[in-house]
């Protein structure tokens, strides 16, 4: 037994080419099926539109009940606890052992890896020890202002972005030392001349 159902504009449309009495019909038989699983007695018209849609009301109360509460739909609940398998002796090789061994810690890294956003004290500090004149507050402002992402993808290691920005400076100012060179600059003896 049922407390609802779901019904498709599909089921209308298809149902409201019968007459008032056959649509009434076929829409009592899907109410009965659907919410109390009695299954209708009738033929002709009524029985094909009713068979049709009978395959779809099954598979929607299939997912219901399935779900955790009974009324919301989605993958079954397991019931039971998972089995101890570690005593069991298991058919595989050294590698194969290796492999998951390996997984295992990998999947430990990665919780390990996962992001936690800097303050300005930790990105000043990290500045400072490379020595790279990267202003803190201006880098933390600017990842601040993206939620701390990097084109469309959340940042994974902020002192890599630090590294990055310090490699963009040293290229800028590469970049204008051809533009401007020093055959552009004043000589230090030109205001001597003066």
């Amino acid at each position: 037994m049922s407390e609802s159902f779901v019904m498709y504009r599909s089921f209308h449309e298809a149902l409201k080419e019968l007459s008032r009495e056959q649509y009434g019909n076929v829409m009592y038989a899907i109410n009965e099926y659907a919410l109390n699983g009695t299954k209708p007695e009738f033929s002709g018209i009524e029985k094909v539109l009713f068979m049709l849609m009978k395959p779809q009301i099954d598979a929607n109360n299939k997912r219901k009940n399935n779900g955790r509460y009974g009324h919301l739909g989605g993958r079954p609940v397991k019931t039971s606890a998972p089995e101890d398998t570690a005593n069991e002796p298991t058919e595989c090789n050294d590698t194969q052992k290796t492999d998951a061994g390996q997984k295992a810690a990998s999947d430990h890294t990665e919780i390990q890896k996962r992001f936690v956003k800097p303050t300005v004290e930790e990105i000043a500090t990290y500045c400072a020890e490379r020595k790279n004149g990267v202003e803190a507050q201006v880098f933390f402002d600017f990842y601040e202002s993206k939620d701390w992402k990097v084109g469309n993808q959340r940042m994974k290691d902020w002192r890599a972005c630090i590294r990055t920005w310090e490699q963009r400076r040293k290229n800028e100012v590469k970049q204008a030392g051809t533009i401007w060179g020093k055959e552009n600059e004043i000589p230090e003896n030109y205001y001597e001349m003066m």
